[in-house]
């Protein structure tokens, strides 16, 4: 009898999903402090993804999401700046 080992289906990481979405709304909308939420997101869900170990389908999500987020930190910090001076 042969017995094959079965593996998990890749799950979805919500955190990563969040920092996305957060980064992408941090691009419009309130830009430095979701931008900056949306990397400390971003990198807790990939310390997870990378201390679980198990397989997760959007593992990419976490690297958009701090790009993402730098780039809202480029553009809202000179916007930001113009405001308080």
């Amino acid at each position: 009898m042969i017995h094959h080992e079965r593996t998990a289906p890749p799950e979805a990481n919500r955190k990563a999903a969040v920092a996305l979405a957060m980064s992408l709304v941090g691009l419009f909308c309130v830009p430095v402090v979701l931008s900056i939420a949306a990397i400390v997101v971003a990198v807790l869900a990939r310390s997870e993804m990378d201390r679980t170990g198990r397989n997760y389908v959007n593992g990419g999500m976490t690297k958009w999401a701090i790009g993402l987020g730098v780039l809202g930190i480029a553009l809202g910090v000179p916007q930001v700046w113009h405001w308080f001076s």
